[in-house]
């Protein structure tokens, strides 16, 4: 699935934000810019500027603590636990970010090479499960760094549903655009459980 990527990072210092496509399973980061000058100045920019790629269909991705930039986008917390894997989203993004790195997946407009995380900056342990675990050392992690990890899981790990992705996943299931999803989905689910299908 081809996407257009667009991650923000506000607790990196300094906050960032980075502009990327996934297409044929390469990760193309076009740019990655630092968000300049105190919060109340660059606010109502960077709210329009998530709108503008929200309506051409990026996938958003932002790191934030609150949520005034989420109702746009997904928010995700590197450090926060994954629900689903039950360990730290910077793993998992991680191990997206080094699979494409090997893989020679992940590209870099010219002068972004300084932004790339280099295993060998990153101490890789496996944990009691046998998945790899890296510590970092945080003094030297900037906001670019952090949306280089937010491009790569946003690019190989999450899909958000927006109209190209519900596209893509009916076609590839051949769904009959004359039946309702929730008609589909309450046939799966409640007149399942009532024994009616």
């Amino acid at each position: 699935m081809n996407k257009k990527i667009f991650c923000i990072s506000l607790l990196g210092t300094p906050p960032a934000k980075a502009i990327a496509t996934y297409i044929d399973e390469q990760l193309v980061v076009v740019a990655v810019d630092p968000i300049k000058g105190p919060f109340g100045s660059w606010k109502k920019a960077l709210l329009k500027e998530i709108k503008t790629k929200f309506d051409d269909g990026y996938n958003i991705l932002i790191e934030e603590r609150g949520d005034m930039f989420s109702e746009w986008g997904q928010k995700l917390l590197l450090e926060a636990a994954s629900p689903t894997e039950r360990r730290a989203n910077m793993s998992i993004a991680f191990d997206h970010y080094f699979t494409l790195s090997r893989m020679g997946r992940l590209v870099l407009n010219k002068g972004l090479e300084r932004h790339l995380i280099q295993e060998s900056h990153v101490n890789i342990v496996p944990d009691d499960k046998g998945r790899n675990k890296y510590d970092i050392d945080h003094s030297n992690f900037n906001g670019f760094k952090r949306c280089l990890l937010l491009c790569s899981i946003s690019a190989s790990y999450l899909h958000q549903v927006n109209d190209q992705y519900l596209d893509e996943f009916f076609s590839a299931i051949n769904a009959d655009n004359e039946d309702s999803v929730f008609s589909t989905l309450r046939r799966i689910t409640i007149e399942k459980d009532k024994g009616n299908v």
